[in-house]
């Protein structure tokens, strides 16, 4: 599954960032700054895997 992490300010956005490199970064999630942009995310993530699945 997917994971859009939505940040509003350079503090939030600061402070996922050393979250993220605590735990593994992986190809399922990302760090946003909009709904419009986590949206484009997952479209584009189901998009790929469903391609993947079907192979």
């Amino acid at each position: 599954m997917p994971v859009a992490l939505l940040v509003w300010s350079a503090l939030q956005e600061h402070t996922v960032r050393i979250a993220m490199q605590v735990t593994p970064q992986d190809y399922r999630k990302r760090l946003l700054r909009s709904e419009e942009e986590a949206l484009q995310f997952f479209t584009e993530w189901h998009a790929r895997h469903a391609e993947m699945d079907l192979s």
